[in-house]
């Protein structure tokens, strides 16, 4: 099973719980981030950084 950013925001704990307890996979590869390059990076550290950290 897929399910895209349209589907499921991994960053929302209850939808992502949900979303697998309806589903009850064998097992869960958790293959998503966020790529910016340098330039968003340095213009936006903070929140580019906080994004991330919430997909894990």
């Amino acid at each position: 099973m897929i399910a895209d950013r349209d589907q499921l925001d991994l960053t929302q704990q209850p939808d992502v719980e949900t979303f697998i307890a309806e589903r009850r996979p064998e097992a869960v590869f958790l293959v998503a981030g966020r790529v910016g390059g340098i330039q968003t990076n340095a213009t936006y550290p903070a929140q580019f950084s906080l994004r991330i950290w919430r997909l894990l």
